[in-house]
């Protein structure tokens, strides 16, 4: 590793380049934006659903591959999690090119022409999936990877899929477990108004105990 090190410095033309000498693995992606045009570290696919927002599949990438490259193998992969094709896929613009896939109908996000019939007022759902890779960063700890090798990176993107989906399913838990516990103190205070409303005067006035 040191002399693939030595043997890249001042020549740009050397591919693939070694940008760390403990993670071979780790590649320069371009993200394009102005705060921060690089990051190193592997990329990651992540297919979501429209609505509910749960995780089909978060699966890490060798190299740095073209968007549209990943659509066939990431599809094949929700099959097999969910034994089901989705009829129609929202992706945003690095997807360009991918339209002619067979598995399933995708559409680009800001693209009038050729955008289908099929969902057209549903574009902006693809934007909903923004928050959901932020949730991965920083509450699955998606940012930072400690395990090693090409493999740590695979296991490490699909246990932060997996801990998204179980945090989600245990605040809808927690979220029914509140309303039946508000809906039992509610009837017990109805059950005390009632019995109150039954009670003769007579009873009111000499204090007499009673037991719901």
């Amino acid at each position: 590793q040191a002399l693939r090190l030595l043997n890249q410095y001042g020549d740009r033309s050397v591919k693939p380049r070694l940008y760390s000498l403990h993670e071979p693995e780790v590649v320069c992606i371009a993200k394009g934006k102005a705060r921060t045009r690089y990051k190193f570290g592997s990329k990651v696919s992540v297919v979501t659903t429209a609505k509910e927002g749960f995780v089909l599949d978060c699966q890490a990438l060798a190299g740095n591959p073209y968007d549209g490259h990943t659509v066939d193998t990431a599809l094949k992969r929700v099959l097999l999690h969910t034994s089901k094709m989705p009829e129609h896929l929202l992706a945003d613009r690095g997807y360009r090119g991918s339209e002619s896939t067979f598995l399933s109908k995708i559409h680009i996000t800001g693209k009038r022409r050729g955008r289908g019939k099929a969902h057209p007022d549903q574009q902006h759902r693809r934007n909903s999936i923004e928050p959901i890779i932020g949730h991965l960063k920083s509450d699955g700890l998606m940012f930072r990877n400690f395990l090693r090798g090409f493999a740590g990176d695979k296991i490490h993107a699909v246990l932060c899929g997996v801990g998204l989906n179980l945090r989600k399913v245990l605040r809808k838990l927690a979220k029914l477990l509140w309303l039946c516990q508000k809906k039992r103190y509610l009837r017990l205070i109805l059950a005390i108004f009632c019995s109150t409303l039954a009670l003769p005067e007579e009873s009111m006035e000499t204090g007499e105990l009673l037991v719901i």
